[in-house]
């Protein structure tokens, strides 16, 4: 990351940064009003049915594990790390502000709001806390390291990776029953919404501390003092004699 400048989001990305930004956060509001106050839908019915069927046991307990918070904290304070070396405080911020800000959200204010309830009597299960963790991260990670001057193949090869982690652990919380599937994809929608917001707003800051001032006003140079000049003494009139002055009789 040393020696990369310019913004979070390339001009190229941004406008489709801030559309997908909308998409996220209009499916988190519209699971949110679908969800309100423990509201089950026909996909959660279904996905409950097939997953048991196509994951066993073991594998679901093995994918559990890339949930942990632990992964994410991890790989968040390599990140602060590198950008810090590199003086990329924008990425340091985003790096610490938008897991805390969507963790946030997610746990203490929507929960608490739409309260929806499992099966088994939890309360507060809209959206799932761990999936915005994970969501939020990988969002990160994908903005930080895509701006890097990466082959094609390679940038293709990070959002593949990371885009299973996210969708390993949706899978792993609703395998094993500790989330609705619509609890995880509206993590992901807020998720999506508040890292790409917050890149976008770092950008906007960035660019109007580097716009330059106006130009201070240049003094006008002072002419410089020529030679002396010496003044010429006015020659007096020589005074006629006594007798012209005396009138003739």
């Amino acid at each position: 990351m040393a020696g990369v400048t310019g913004p979070l989001l390339s001009p190229a990305w941004r406008r489709r940064a801030r559309v997908v930004a909308l998409v996220g956060l209009a499916v988190f509001l519209a699971l949110a009003v679908l969800t309100f106050h423990g509201r089950s839908t026909s996909v959660d019915s279904w996905v409950f049915r097939k997953l048991p069927g196509l994951i066993r046991p073991q594998t679901a307990s093995f994918l559990l594990q890339f949930t942990e918070p632990a992964v994410s904290v991890v790989l968040l304070a390599l990140l602060v790390v590198l950008a810090a070396s590199a003086r990329r405080f924008d990425v340091v911020v985003l790096a610490v502000v938008a897991p805390v800000l969507g963790t946030l959200l997610a746990s203490d204010v929507a929960k608490p709001l739409i309260h929806r309830t499992l099966f088994d009597g939890t309360v507060g299960s809209f959206p799932s806390g761990h999936q915005t963790g994970v969501t939020c991260t990988a969002t990160v990670l994908l903005v930080a390291f895509g701006q890097l001057p990466l082959h094609r193949a390679a940038r293709y090869v990070l959002a593949g990776v990371l885009l299973v982690w996210v969708v390993i652990t949706a899978v792993a919380l609703t395998r094993y029953y500790y989330h609705y599937a619509t609890d995880t994809l509206g993590a992901i929608g807020l998720s999506v919404a508040v890292v790409l917001g917050l890149s976008t707003l770092l950008d906007r800051v960035g660019a109007r501390w580097a716009r330059p001032g106006p130009a201070p006003a240049t003094p006008r140079p002072r002419p410089r003092p020529g030679p002396a000049r010496r003044s010429t003494p006015q020659r007096r009139r020589p005074r006629p004699p006594v007798d012209q002055l005396t009138p003739r009789p």
